[in-house]
């Protein structure tokens, strides 16, 4: 209704867990709809339903339960701590579940979770994978930040989940402080780059004599293109991010396809940020790189071990940047949207596979490759 005016009234309401089925057991087309090659489900597809259930949740906890106002647009603004836990399978039914675990002035925060059911019709204890979606409100009529309503959780585990929502709002706000202060290289970083440079160097300027087990980052590279329709818009008129979030997954999957020479096995991703809309009839070009391959050592596997999502068989961890760029050929313009970081396992496809050593070009690489060794991405 175009006379309907925005939203004004909070509402304070209690966490409420929403959850669909999906009935692969008994429904032959739904398994056929996400099957992937190899006969498991395709994870990118579940990684844009969560995206689909997380703003249906955040939409009906901003909603005033006033039929006559103007509900809000709620845009997804950043997903983090993806992790797969188990693989997902076809023969039992899957159940995606979610519920709004903390609430800022204008941001909300979704827990979404996939859980596999077991034979008798029992739900797993644990989930096969997990993500933590945040979504900000804005006024359908200024597009300006929209108050939320308020949340009142009432079990010690929602009042836990709610504490470190608090906590990981204030490391995001301080985050954002010191990126903006800018700061120097440690003396560790330093010598990190530096080395990694002088590695590089012999594979760029004497290729034929430079250590065959690297390779430079440049040479990893993936890419696609293409151009976003009507129907992947949602509610404000935008690209769903669970669209984009997909179809990073697939260009990342397949370019660890293609370093590794054997499947990938995702295990998870880093926060990401969707620092810039993306508009229906935008040329969205996404670029995938291995910022960089561990062998299985003691750090490597720890880090496995985390996703508890392993195989006897799995011989490194590779780290995969993807960029998702909003190109406008009109205008001449390409402008960054989202970055993100994928983990996938690699297991074993003969017995004398190895993982070649990812090498910088430019200082700017180097950085990016401390970043996913030193800071646990």
């Amino acid at each position: 209704d175009s006379k309907a005016l925005p939203q004004t009234d909070l509402v304070t309401k209690t966490p409420q867990t929403t959850s669909i089925r999906y009935p692969f057991a008994s429904s032959a087309a739904m398994r056929e709809e996400y099957r992937s090659p190899w006969g498991k489900v395709r994870l990118g597809k579940i990684l844009e339903d969560l995206d689909s259930l997380a703003g249906t949740i955040a939409f009906m906890h901003c909603d005033d339960d006033n039929p006559t106002t103007m509900p809000h647009l709620i845009v997804t603004a950043s997903v983090d701590e993806i992790h797969q836990y188990a693989p997902l399978h076809l023969d039992t039914d899957l159940i995606l579940a979610g519920v709004v675990t903390w609430v800022g002035k204008s941001s909300l925060s979704i827990r979404m979770e996939a859980t596999q059911e077991e034979a008798g019709g029992c739900l797993s204890a644990t989930p096969s994978l997990s993500a933590d979606f945040t979504f900000v409100a804005r006024s359908p009529a200024t597009h300006a930040a929209a108050l939320v309503n308020p949340l009142h959780p009432i079990t010690p585990e929602e009042r836990a989940l709610f504490k470190a929502g608090d906590l990981k709002a204030l490391s995001r706000k301080k985050a954002r402080t010191a990126a903006a202060a800018g700061s120097a290289d440690t003396p560790q970083k330093h010598d990190f780059v530096t080395k990694l440079l002088g590695e590089s160097r012999q594979l760029l300027d004497l290729p034929s004599l430079g250590d065959s087990r690297a390779i430079l980052m440049s040479q990893t590279r993936q890419e696609n293109t293409f151009l976003c329709q009507p129907q992947q818009r949602n509610m404000a008129g935008r690209v769903f991010g669970g669209f984009i979030m997909r179809r990073a997954f697939e260009l990342a999957f397949a370019s660890s396809y293609v370093f590794a020479g054997s499947r990938p096995i995702f295990l998870g991703v880093d926060e990401i940020t969707f620092q810039r809309p993306v508009n229906v009839g935008d040329l969205l070009r996404l670029k995938a790189c291995v910022l960089h391959a561990s062998a299985m050592d003691a750090q490597t596997a720890n880090c496995i071990q985390k996703s508890k999502h392993v195989t006897e068989d799995m011989v490194g961890l590779l780290h995969v940047e993807v960029n998702a760029y909003v190109t406008q050929p009109e205008n001449a313009t390409s402008v960054l949207s989202n970055t993100f970081n994928f983990r996938f396992g690699v297991e074993r496809a003969h017995a004398d596979q190895k993982l070649k050593k990812v090498l910088p070009e430019t200082e700017v690489e180097a950085r990016r490759i401390w970043d996913v060794v030193h800071m646990g991405i």
